[in-house]
């Protein structure tokens, strides 16, 4: 199976893109019986698509299985005047069809996936659609997300899709914040990042560094973080240079050798009193936008320093930090679900979330 571009100057694309234009539209389930399209309309639509289909702004695709074309997409950039929902510039998925003998292949997902590509290769990085109800659970699959709304027109529901880029070169790190951002509506891209610097006095310039970084480096959001820990019997180290204390915080030395900052840290505090053993994890998230906008949030989780590491989840300081909403435990011998809700990370993506709905960023 093949996905090609659709060529006008094609007759054969032409001819078979009319077909599956008037099956989709009699087979297209409207949710308000008066909405359907009847036959008669039907001619003046298909103007209408071949008229709009030469504008700039659209994308069409043909699914091709064994040299017959069997299915379609049509994608496009909102304008600013008389789009469906009012988003301008958000990629829009139009319509999707494929011919009934060739469904369950995963052709659909592969349209959707090639229209997502085009889409979001021409700066757009939010997109949104309206789906018929017995389309949802195929939305769903394909990382859309139910905005709440309901198209006026038909009654249907809109989903959307965020995408963002994470920067950061730690496998674990990327997990946990893949697994937070997830379900408040965004779809991980993975993008080729070069390595930053921290150069940075505190943990908002770090984590604004990788973002502004990585969102030069693949055109679309990039959330970025610098997160560490902060012992009030060691004046707040190791603070920035936490994945680096080991090696005094030199710019050159060993990043992430967890072992040892653990072993470093715990001979530092070894004749400190538990009284005195305070600490906090700090997460500062910083997500930059190609036109410029930035979303700066922060989350902190209260706790102290254990005598010896315990448990074998997590990274970083987690073996030997003690949460004070899990007492008893260390910050690695809790669950993740457990951890996300109480982690510096997960309440500073949290914050990032809440603030970028409030900028008018995300509308689902």
């Amino acid at each position: 199976m093949k996905i090609v571009p659709y060529q006008p100057s094609r007759f054969v694309h032409r001819r078979v893109l009319r077909h599956l234009l008037i099956d989709y539209f009699a087979e297209v389930p409207w949710e308000n019986p008066e909405d359907t399209v009847p036959p008669s309309a039907v001619p003046k639509i298909l103007r209408l698509q071949k008229k709009m289909l030469t504008q700039d702004r659209y994308w069409v695709y043909l699914a091709k299985e064994r040299g017959v074309i069997c299915g379609f997409i049509i994608a496009q950039i909102d304008g600013e005047d008389k789009d469906w929902c009012k988003r301008p510039g958000w990629g829009f998925v139009r319509e999707l069809y494929v011919a009934p003998r060739h469904r369950r292949k995963g052709i659909a997902g592969q349209l959707v996936r090639q229209a997502e590509a085009s889409l979001l290769q021409s700066g757009t990085v939010q997109l949104y659609l309206v789906s018929a109800r017995d389309a949802y659970a195929f939305w769903e699959a394909m990382d859309y997300a139910d905005s709440g709304e309901v198209y006026r027109g038909n009654g249907q529901k809109i989903y959307t899709k965020q995408c963002v880029v994470i920067a950061t070169h730690n496998a674990k790190k990327r997990e946990e914040l893949a697994r937070i951002l997830v379900p408040l509506g965004y779809t991980i891209v993975d993008a080729a990042l070069s390595e930053v610097e921290e150069t940075g006095a505190t943990f908002e310039e770090n984590a604004a560094l990788k973002a502004e970084n990585g969102c030069r480096e693949s055109g679309l959001p990039c959330v970025g973080d610098d997160s560490g820990l902060c012992v009030d019997a060691l004046n707040g180290a190791p603070g920035v240079y936490s994945a680096r204390f080991a090696g005094g915080g030199r710019a050159d030395a060993k990043h992430g050798d967890d072992a040892a900052n653990i072993a470093k840290l715990l001979d530092l505090m070894k004749d400190v009193p538990g009284e005195r053993r305070a600490a906090r994890f700090v997460c500062a998230i910083c997500c930059v936008f190609p036109d410029g906008r930035r979303i700066t949030a922060r989350g902190v989780c209260e706790g102290s320093i254990a005598r010896e590491p315990a448990g074998e989840g997590g990274f970083g300081y987690d073996p030997v930090f003690l949460p004070d909403e899990a007492p008893g435990f260390t910050m690695a011998q809790i669950g993740a679900s457990r951890k996300d809700g109480i982690s510096h990370r997960g309440r500073a993506l949290q914050e990032l979330g809440m603030r970028m709905q409030g900028s008018g960023v995300c509308y689902d």
